[in-house]
């Protein structure tokens, strides 16, 4: 494995347009999981306003809406 990340090393430091496209690459990846997760708690937000959700796998029930729905 450290021979592997050696050789990458290198072949980055070497190449200027690989740098450039691996640093593209990254920049790409952490925007699009920044934008996943943003998605994913902006919905879990909105959900959890509502009296009755539709149920579905991706957003589990929270105990905070039950608390919230006793109140009423």
């Amino acid at each position: 494995m450290e021979a592997i990340l050696k050789l990458a090393a290198g072949a980055l430091t070497r190449d200027p347009i690989l740098a450039a496209l691996v640093a593209a690459w990254l920049s790409m990846m952490l925007c699009g999981t920044a934008a996943l997760v943003l998605g994913y708690w902006s919905r879990l937000k909105e959900r959890a306003a509502l009296a009755h959700p539709p149920r579905h796998r991706l957003f589990p029930t929270t105990t905070r809406r039950k608390r919230a729905s006793s109140k009423l």
